[in-house]
Parts: structure tokens; sequence; C-alpha cells
């Protein structure tokens, strides 16, 4: 919990405190991770695609921005990524039959999709097994649970491999 609340000590005060450090001084001072998990954002609206990297890295996530299909493709045959958060209605694909690409290439990768237009771009295709779907414009709380739901089903999958 974060905030002001009794400690057990009986001394009142603020015990809890959240700071955001630029990375390279986290580094320094020894608290960065490197072994974050690595997401995939695919999302070809680039000011969208920049506010939910910077939210995710800022949530502890190593993410790396693509615009579509075939830079995911690149990235994913080099990276070991647990999850991708796929946008639906990219302009040249469907986020679902890149999901199914990356999926031949990373098995036990974790699935979030995102659409502004779920149902009607949806119609006619179903979600992979074990994926998450988010309507925008998003819930950054609701974001953060499905990708770390995706990570665990990733992990899951990976597991049982």
């Amino acid at each position: 919990m974060l905030g002001r609340h009794s400690r057990p000590d009986g001394m009142r005060g603020c015990s809890d405190i959240l700071i955001f450090l630029p990375q390279q001084e986290a580094m320094r001072l020894g608290i960065w991770h490197l072994d974050r998990s690595r997401v995939l954002v695919i999302e070809d609206d680039a000011v969208f695609r920049g506010m939910v990297v910077e939210f995710l890295r800022r949530a502890g996530f190593h993410a790396d921005p693509v615009a579509g299909r075939e830079q995911a493709l690149d990235l994913a045959g080099g990276n070991a990524y647990e999850a991708a958060l796929i946008d639906l209605g990219l302009k040249r694909d469907h986020g679902v039959e890149v999901a199914h690409e990356l999926l031949d290439r990373i098995p036990s990768l974790g699935l979030v999709f995102v659409s502004g237009d779920m149902e009607g771009f949806m119609r006619g295709r179903t979600f992979p097994p074990g994926s998450y779907s988010l309507e925008k414009p998003l819930n950054l709380q609701k974001l953060q649970e499905a990708i770390e739901k995706a990570i665990g089903s990733s992990h899951s999958r990976s597991a049982t491999r």
C-alpha cells in the first residue's frame, strides 16, 4: 500500500514511497531489473503505441514497439517475448492473423488484444485459447492486469513444454 498509515512501532508517517527514476540512475543504484518480462506492442497508431509502451515501461515491463506484422515477426525471431499486445485493426493485417504467426514462432506467447470495435473486428473470427481482450479507450489498471495474466499463462504453457 502506498501512502500514509500507521507503522508497527507506533510512529506515524509515510512508510512507503513510489519514485520514478531514469533507467540509468536506477541501474546505478542497483534497483533496475534486467530480467523484466518482455512485451511486444503491435499497434499502428504511433501516438497510442508510444503511450502504451511508456506506461508498460513505467509499470516495470520491457516493452518493444512495432507498427505492424513484418516488424513484429522480425523481432519475435530473435527475442524471448512473454506477451504481445496486439491491435486487432492494423492497417494491413488483422491482429488475430498476426497472433497466429507469432504463436508459430513463440508457442508459449501470452496474448492481449485491443480494439475500439472489438465486435466488428472479431466477426467470423475467434481468439486463440488463453488470450485476453480489452476495448479502447484502455483502462490502464485493466491493461496491466491483462498483461500480467497473459505473462502468467505464458509461463504456464512454457512449463508444460
